[in-house]
């Protein structure tokens, strides 16, 4: 599969699947599209060519540093889509997340369930340069279930990123 550039991985009959890729070279891979299947296989499949990464309902979810981990080794991501994959922390962090550096980012959508504190240590997590052109964020992300502090945390942390990338 040495001419492959878009892999899609689902689930079949509505059980997740964690496919293993040992040794394929997948040397051109640059959009891949993981849905309902454990988010596990993008260790396996993780390429530096990859530009487009989805991850639609991963079971199970994932904490988001496990996530971070991840993304630290696409440096060339340009759109990220985060569905309803990552583990809603339940209360604000103490110590920020750890700091990704994904200078091509240009488009990050990402629904997600519960309090929106995923929404606001993304954002805090993520650095993009330049910054980037377009955040979808709908579901509960914006604090549906949230209470003032969750709603003030998420808020501050679009701030920060807005103002830091006027100021880069």
């Amino acid at each position: 599969a040495p001419s492959l550039e878009c892999l899609v991985v689902g689930v079949t009959r509505g059980v997740p699947i964690v496919p293993v890729f040992p040794s394929v070279s997948l040397p051109r891979l640059s959009e891949l599209k993981i849905y309902g299947s454990n988010i596990k296989i993008i260790s396996s499949l993780a390429r530096q060519t990859l530009t487009s990464l989805s991850l639609i309902r991963a079971f199970p979810t994932v904490e988001l540093d496990s996530l971070l981990e991840v993304l630290d080794g696409l440096p060339f991501l340009r759109e990220l889509v985060i569905q309803k994959c990552i583990k809603d922390p339940a209360a604000i962090p103490s110590q920020p997340p750890r700091i990704v550096a994904l200078p091509h980012l240009r488009k990050l959508d990402i629904v997600e369930r519960g309090s929106g504190v995923i929404l606001g240590l993304l954002l805090q997590g993520l650095r993009s340069q330049p910054p980037l052109v377009r955040l979808i964020a709908s579901g509960n992300v914006l604090g549906g279930n949230s209470n003032d502090d969750s709603l003030a945390f998420v808020l501050q942390a679009f701030r920060d990123k807005v103002l830091s990338s006027s100021i880069e």
